[in-house]
C-alpha cells in the first residue's frame, strides 16, 4: 500500500516496535494484544503462524478512537480448534475507509427517472421493443421485464427528459407491439404466465394493456367480461379460450380503430378500444404487420405484399407487391406515406399514399459487425419495431443486436438521436488491458460492444459492435453466465477477448475491426457436427472426451488438422478464469479434495492463437481450503469464482460452499494463493443474521479484480428497493478486512439509489488510475455503472509477536473480554482483561470503575447444532409451528442432552429420504423417511434406559446427489421437528435458556445483538432481572453486558438456566472473549447500510 510520507512510515515502525507483546502466560489467560491508534479510523487485525498463514481474524474494520487499544486472543482458530504452542505474530491495519463517487452509467443513456426502479432504460432480459409517438412525446416499451424495473417510459418529443415511467402488472411480460391513440397507450403483451397481480380470469391469456398517455398509469374503466365497476384495462385478445397459445403478433390503433394481427391464424381482428369487445374478424394470409391509416384503412404485410382493407370492406387489395418479407409498418399521418420494414433485405422502404416507392433506408443485408460510426448507424440490425414521427422521419427499435438501440431518423435517413439499452441482464464490462478508457460491454445475448469512455466529461460512445456467438462455424457459444462474462487482455499489441469458460479466445482485428475466434476448448459432445465427425464415433459418443482447436491459417474457421482430441476430459468442475497471460485456471476434485488446475499457454500459432500444451490434465497450482469440501454438494454455476492478479501472480477464489441453487448456500469465504501456489489465508464467513463488516451477507458472486494488492469481491446483493447499497468486500494482501467500496458514498447532489447495483450483482471489474484511485465497474440490472473509489492513502500497519506456551483447550471457552472505563459514558478505557465469569462485588476498599463492558460469545453446552444447509419449513401442525429440513448429503443435526430417554421427531412423506442415526458416536438403524402420505410426529429414532448423564444424538442426511434412497421416493428430504427428552419436548429451533442478572446501577444485556435485559435507571441495591426463555442453538452467539453507575456496596452477577441445568453462573467453558469482527453494540454497523446524511463518511 502506498505510504503518504517517510515520516508516517517511520512513525508506524516506531509504534509497531513499541507495541510488541510477548504473552508468556498460560493460554487460559488469553493472549493480550495492544496497539496505538494515532487518529480515529477503521482497524482490522489478525493472528498469523510462523509461516505467515492467517489463523484467526480478530477485527474487521472496527471504528476506533485515537489512543491505546487492546484485545484478547484465546489461542484458538476460527473454528475453535487449538493451535500448537510456538511463536505467532499479529498484524493490524488502520485505514480512513473507502469512499465511492458515482461517475456515469454505460450501456443505457435514456433520461433517468426519479427513483431506484426508474433510473435506467427499459427492459432487462430483453430489449426495448415497442415504439410509439404522438405530439406529446415518445413511448418506448421493453419486450420483457421482471416487473422490478422500467417496462415503459415516455420522453419529451426531443427525447431529453423523461416524463413518466410505468412498471407492468405481469412479470416476464412486455410489449410485443405499442400504439398511442386518443390519449391512451396500447401495449400488446405476449406471455401466458402470471405473478399473481392480475385477476384469475385473465391468467394464462394474452392481454392488451391500456395506459394513460399523460400519466403512465393503467387506464381504468368498465371492460367487457369484467366485474361491474371500473377495472384496469386489460383487453383479452386470446385467439382461442380453449388453449393458452399466444397468437396475437402485432397491433395498431388510430382514430378509434384498434386492430390486432394473428399471423399464425391468418387473420385480423378489430376490438372496441373502450369496452374491449371483439367487433370483427377478417382472413388475411400470414399478416406479419399491421398499421391503421386514415378513415379506418388497414395496411397489412402479407407474403411479399402490403395489402389494404378496412372493417367495412374486408376484401384485401394490393397496395404494393414484390417486397422481400415485409414485416412491421406504420403510416405517417401527416403525409399518408407508409414505412415498411423488409426482413429479407433488412431495409426500410417508404411509399407514398398511392404506393410509389419514395426512399429506401439502410444498406441491403443490414448493418454488419464492426465499426459503429455515422455511416454504419444509418443501417439496421436486430430490427424490432418502427413508427413514423409525423414530420417525415421515423423511429426504430433494434432488440436483437448490439447496441440495443432506439433511434430517431430524419427523412433523409440521417440519425437525429439514439438511445441505448437496457442491455442484457446484469451486463459485464471489462477494461481493454490496463486502459480504463476502453470497455468491452455485454449487450444483446451473444453480442458485445466496444465502448470509449471520457471520465472527465462523464460520457461514452459506442465504437464497434460484434456478434461472437456462433463464430467458428458455431463453435463459439454465448457466455455461460448472466451478463456475458469475459476478460479483455492485451498480448504483444493485440487485444484478446476470453470468455470465462474453458479457453474460448477471440482475437480483435483492429485493422478491419472484426472479431476472429482463434482458440476454443471444450467437450467433444458439445462441439459442431463436423468436429464430432473428425473426432470419430468413439470420442464423439464419449462423455469425457475433449478437444482443442487452434486457428493456424488465420481464416477463423476450424479445419481437421487444426484440432487436437483427447480421450479424457478437461478437469473443470466450476467456471474457469482466463488470466492476463491467457493461461486458464479452474477447479477440480480428486480423492484429496478440491484443487486449482492451471493450463498454461505453451506456444502460439502463426495466426496468433494460444495453444494450451498441458491439456487435458494441466498442472496442480494449489489446494483449496478444506472448507470447500467435495463432500458438500456445490452447484457449478454459483459456487466458485476465480481471479488472478497479473501484477503479483496471486490467485483469489470466492467460494460458496454447499450451494444448491441461486443464493441458496451454507457458507461463503475468499481464499488467496501466492504465486507459488501456497495459500496464506482464507477469510470471511456467511452469517445467518444481518451481516457485519467482514461477514458475507447474501452470496459471493465473483471477484472484481485486485487493486493495491487488495482483492475485491462482490455480493449478489447489489442493493435494490432501497434496502441497502451494493455489498462488496475488500481485503488487503494479508487478509485483513478493509471494507466495502460503497461504505461511504458521496451523496452531494445525487440520490442514494445510484449506489445500488441491483437485485443480482453478477459481475464487476476494477482499474487503478495513475493517481491511485480505483475505478469500479458494477452492473445494474441493465447497464454498467462506474464509480471512483478513493481512500487508498494513509494506511497504517502495525505488527507484533505473541508466544503460545501451550495449546489452548479446543472448543472450550476461557471467559469474556472485560473492559473497564473511567467514565460511565464508556469513552475512556482503563484496562482490558479476560474475565472468567460475570460476577463482581464492590466495597469501600474495592471501588467499581466508571463503567464495565463484557463482550464475547456464548456457546451453549446443550441443545441442537446444525451442520450444512438446513431450512426452516413452516408447518402449523409441527411443534411451535415449524420444523427444519435438508436434502443435502452429509448435512447433520446433533442434539446434546442430559436424560435417560430420547426420541427424535420429524416428518415422513413421498419426497423424503434416508437418514443415518448415531447415539454417542455409535451408529444406529438407518431411518427411511418415505411414506405415501405426509405423516407428522413421526419417530426418526427413539432410545430408552440410557444412563443418567450427558448424551448426543446425531441425524445425518444421506442426500440426493449420487446417493441411494427409497425407489418410491421422489426426493431425499429429512425433516426434524423436535427432540423429546424424558418426555419433555425440545424444539428444533433451539433449547430455551433463561438469563438472570443481579445488579445495582445501570445494566443492559444483549444476546445475539438483541437486548434481552435492561435496567435503564440506576439502582442503589442489587435488583434481579430475568429474561423470557430464549431458544439457542449450540453455536457461537454474541453476548455483551454493559454495567455503570455502581454503588460502593453493589455488584453484578449473570446466571442462566435451561431444561438440563438449574440456575447457575454462566460457565467459563461456554464463554469466549472475541466478538465477530471485534464489534460491540456501540460500534455496530452492517454491510450495505444506507447512510442517513447527505455526505457520508465511513
Amino acid at each position: 500500500m502506498r505510504s503518504t510520507s517517510i515520516t508516517q512510515f517511520i512513525a508506524a515502525m516506531l509504534i509497531a516496535l513499541a507495541t510488541v507483546v510477548l504473552a508468556d502466560e498460560p493460554p487460559s489467560n488469553g493472549m493480550p494484544i495492544s496497539f496505538s491508534v494515532e487518529k480515529p479510523g477503521q482497524v482490522s487485525a489478525g493472528v498469523y503462524d510462523s509461516q505467515g498463514r492467517l489463523v484467526r481474524e480478530l477485527l474487521h474494520a472496527v471504528p476506533m478512537a485515537a489512543g491505546r487499544q487492546s484485545l484478547i486472543w484465546d489461542g484458538l482458530d476460527r473454528d475453535g480448534n487449538s493451535l500448537s504452542a510456538g511463536e505467532y505474530s499479529w498484524k493490524s491495519l488502520q485505514t480512513p475507509g473507502l469512499k465511492a463517487t458515482y461517475l456515469l452509467s454505460v450501456g443505457s443513456n435514456y433520461p433517468p427517472g426519479n427513483d431506484w426502479r426508474t433510473a435506467c432504460g427499459p427492459g432487462t432480459h430483453h430489449a426495448p421493443f415497442g415504439i410509439a409517438v404522438d405530439q406529446t412525446g415518445i413511448y418506448v416499451s421493453a419486450h420483457t421485464t421482471e416487473n422490478i424495473e422500467t417496462c415503459m417510459l415516455k420522453m419529451t418529443p426531443d427525447g431529453k427528459e423523461r416524463l413518466w415511467t410505468a412498471l407492468h402488472p405481469r412479470a416476464w411480460d412486455g410489449a410485443l407491439s405499442l400504439a398511442v391513440d386518443g390519449g391512451e397507450v396500447f401495449m400488446l403483451g405476449h406471455v401466458k404466465t402470471n405473478d399473481g397481480r392480475i385477476a384469475p380470469a385473465q391468467q394464462r391469456k394474452q392481454l392488451l394493456y391500456v395506459y394513460h398517455a399523460a400519466t403512465g398509469r393503467l387506464a381504468k374503466r368498465t371492460v367487457a367480461g369484467t366485474a361491474v365497476g371500473e377495472q384496469p384495462v386489460m383487453i383479452d385478445v386470446q385467439w382461442d379460450p380453449a388453449n393458452d397459445d399466444m397468437d396475437a403478433s402485432d397491433m395498431d390503433a388510430h382514430a378509434g380503430v384498434l386492430v390486432v394481427a394473428y399471423e399464425k391464424k391468418n387473420s385480423l381482428r378489430w376490438y372496441d378500444p373502450q369496452t374491449g369487445g371483439l367487433l370483427n374478424t377478417a382472413e388475411v394470409p400470414s399478416p406479419a404487420g399491421v398499421a391503421v391509416g386514415a378513415d379506418g384503412v388497414i395496411f397489412v404485410s402479407s407474403g411479399d405484399r402490403v395489402l389494404k382493407m378496412s372493417r367495412k370492406n374486408k376484401t384485401p387489395t394490393e397496395f404494393v407487391a414484390g417486397l422481400d418479407k415485409p414485416g412491421r409498418l406504420d403510416v405517417d399521418h401527416s403525409s399518408g406515406d407508409l414505412f415498411v420494414y423488409e426482413a429479407g433485405t433488412q431495409q426500410i422502404k417508404r411509399f407514398s399514399a398511392d404506393g410509389v416507392l419514395k426512399t429506401t433506408y439502410g444498406v441491403k443485408g443490414g448493418r454488419k459487425d464492426g465499426l459503429y460510426d455515422d455511416v454504419t448507424k444509418r443501417s439496421f440490425a436486430g430490427f424490432a419495431d418502427l413508427c413514423a414521427d409525423g414530420s417525415g422521419g421515423f423511429y426504430v427499435t433494434e432488440a436483437t443486436s448490439a447496441p440495443r438501440r432506439t433511434a430517431h431518423f430524419a427523412a433523409d435517413g440521417s440519425v437525429i438521436r439514439e438511445w441505448y439499452g437496457g442491455q442484457r441482464w446484469a451486463p459485464h464490462a471489462a477494461t481493454e488491458g490496463d486502459n480504463p478508457n476502453v470497455l468491452w460491454v455485454g449487450s444483446q445475448y451473444g453480442w458485445i460492444m466496444r465502448v470509449l469512455v471520457d471520465y472527465e466529461q462523464k460520457s461514452w460512445t459506442v465504437h464497434s459492435c460484434y456478434q461472437y456467438s456462433n463464430l467458428a462455424d458455431g463453435l463459439v457459444g454465448d457466455s455461460h453466465n448472466e451478463g456475458c462474462f469475459f476478460r479483455a487482455h492485451r498480448h504483444n499489441g493485440t487485444t484478446y477477448l476470453a470468455l470465462e469458460k474453458l479457453p474460448t479466445v477471440l482475437k480483435v482485428d483492429e485493422k478491419n475491426w472484426r472479431l476472429r475466434p482463434v482458440t476454443v476448448c471444450g467437450a467433444v459432445r458439445s462441439a459442431t457436427t463436423a468436429m464430432k465427425e473428425w473426432a470419430g464415433p468413439k470420442l464423439s459418443q464419449s462423455y469425457g472426451a475433449a478437444f482443442q482447436w487452434n486457428d493456424v491459417n488465420d481464416d477463423a474457421l476450424p479445419q481437421r488438422d487444426e484440432c487436437t482430441f483427447y480421450e479424457s476430459g478437461i478437469p473443470s468442475d466450476f467456471a474457469p478464469t482466463i488470466a492476463a497471460d491467457l493461461s486458464c485456471l479452474t477447479i477440480s476434485s480428486d480423492k484429496e479434495g478440491r484443487h486449482v488446475k492451471r493450463f498454461e499457454v505453451t506456444s502460439w500459432t502463426a495466426a496468433g492463437a494460444p495453444v494450451y500444451g498441458t491439456l487435458p490434465q494441466g498442472t496442480v497450482f494449489g489446494r483449496c481450503t478444506p472448507r470447500f469440501d467435495p463432500k458438500h454438494f456445490a452447484d457449478t454455476r454459483w459456487s466458485a469464482f476465480l481471479h488472478r492478479d497479473p501484477g503479483t501472480g496471486s490467485l483469489f477464489a470466492a467460494f460458496n460452499d454447499w450451494t444448491r441453487d441461486w443464493c441458496d448456500y451454507d457458507d461463503g469465504f475468499v481464499q488467496k494463493w501466492s504465486a507459488d501456489g501456497t495459500s496464506p489465508w482464507t477469510v470471511g464467513q456467511r452469517t445467518k443474521s444481518k451481516a457485519l463488516p467482514g461477514e458475507i451477507k447474501s452470496h459471493l458472486r465473483g471477484l472484481a479484480g485486485v487493486a493495491h494488492d487488495c482483492p475485491i469481491a462482490i455480493d449478489v446483493d447489489g442493493g435494490w428497493n432501497m434496502a441497502n447499497l451494493a455489498v462488496t468486500y475488500v481485503w488487503d494482501r494479508d487478509g485483513l478486512y478493509v471494507g466495502g467500496v460503497m461504505d461511504a458514498p458521496d451523496l452531494k447532489g445525487i440520490e442514494k439509489h445510484w449506489y445500488q447495483l441491483g437485485g443480482e450483482h453478477c459481475h464487476a471489474s476494477v482499474a487503478t488510475l495513475p493517481d491511485g484511485d480505483v475505478l469500479f465497474f458494477g452492473n445494474w440490472e441493465n447497464e454498467m455503472r462506474v464509480y471512483r473509489i478513493s481512500g487508498w492513502n494513509g494506511w497504517l500497519r502495525q505488527s507484533g509477536r505473541v508466544r503460545l506456551t501451550a495449546p489452548a483447550a479446543p472448543h472450550t471457552g476461557q471467559g469474556l473480554t472485560a473492559t473497564t472505563f473511567e467514565d460511565a459514558a464508556m469513552t475512556k478505557s482503563l484496562e482490558v482483561i479476560l474475565d472468567r465469569q460475570i460476577d463482581r462485588t464492590w466495597s469501600p476498599t474495592k471501588l467499581a470503575p466508571g463503567g464495565l463492558r463484557w463482550t464475547g460469545t456464548l456457546l451453549p453446552t446443550y441443545g441442537p447444532a446444525y451442520v450444512g444447509p438446513w431450512s426452516v419449513r413452516g408447518d402449523k401442525e409441527c411443534f411451535d409451528g415449524s420444523c427444519r429440513g435438508s436434502r443435502d448429503n452429509n448435512a447433520s443435526v446433533s442434539f446434546r442432552f442430559r436424560g435417560t430417554s430420547i426420541r427424535v421427531v420429524g416428518k415422513t412423506g413421498s419426497n423424503y429420504g434416508f437418514a443415518d442415526i448415531a447415539l454417542d458416536g455409535q451408529s444406529q438403524t438407518q431411518f427411511d423417511g418415505y411414506s405415501p402420505e405426509v405423516k407428522r410426529d413421526a419417530t426418526l429414532f427413539a432410545k430408552e434406559h440410557l444412563s443418567d448423564g450427558d448424551h448426543e444424538v446425531t441425524v445425518t442426511v444421506v442426500g440426493w446427489h449420487g446417493k441411494p434412497r427409497n425407489k418410491a421416493s421422489s426426493d431425499s428430504w429429512v425433516d426434524v421437528d423436535k427432540f423429546v427428552v424424558n418426555g419433555v419436548d425440545c424444539d428444533d429451533a433451539g433449547l430455551p435458556h433463561t438469563f438472570t442478572a443481579h445488579a445495582d446501577g445501570k445494566a443492559t444485556l444483549w444476546l445475539n445483538r438483541s437486548e434481552i435485559l435492561s435496567q435503564p435507571e440506576p439502582r442503589s441495591t442489587r435488583e434481579e432481572l430475568t429474561s423470557k426463555p430464549i431458544k439457542l442453538l449450540r453455536q457461537q452467539t454474541p453476548l455483551q453486558l454493559n454495567y455503570t453507575d455502581a454503588t460502593t456496596t453493589g455488584g453484578v452477577l449473570l446466571q442462566w438456566s435451561h431444561p438440563f441445568q438449574t440456575k447457575q453462573s454462566l460457565p467459563t467453558s461456554s464463554l469466549y472473549p472475541l466478538t465477530p469482527g471485534g464489534y460491540t453494540m456501540e460500534s455496530l454497523r452492517h454491510v450495505g447500510d444506507i447512510p442517513k446524511t447527505a455526505q457520508s463518511t465511513p
